[in-house]
């Protein structure tokens, strides 16, 4: 699989999965939470979880969808 092959696979994955341009809550190993939206997929996997006016990079978690207020 060439390099464009993976671009295509990511930007695929990352259309089709439900969590991406969802408002969650990351509950991360070290014990901190993150709430922000999730707004891509790494080239790696990673969620991109957008939160406090920064992107985080989160590969590991327990991802929970927030209902809007």
């Amino acid at each position: 699989m060439g390099a464009g092959d993976l671009g295509e696979l990511r930007a695929s994955y990352a259309a089709a999965c439900a969590t991406v341009g969802r408002h969650v809550r990351v509950e991360l190993p070290q014990g901190h939470a993150l709430v922000g939206t999730a707004v891509d997929v790494d080239a790696s996997g990673c969620l991109v979880v957008e939160a406090e006016g920064r992107r985080h990079t989160v590969g590991a978690g327990d991802v929970v969808h927030v209902r809007p207020a």
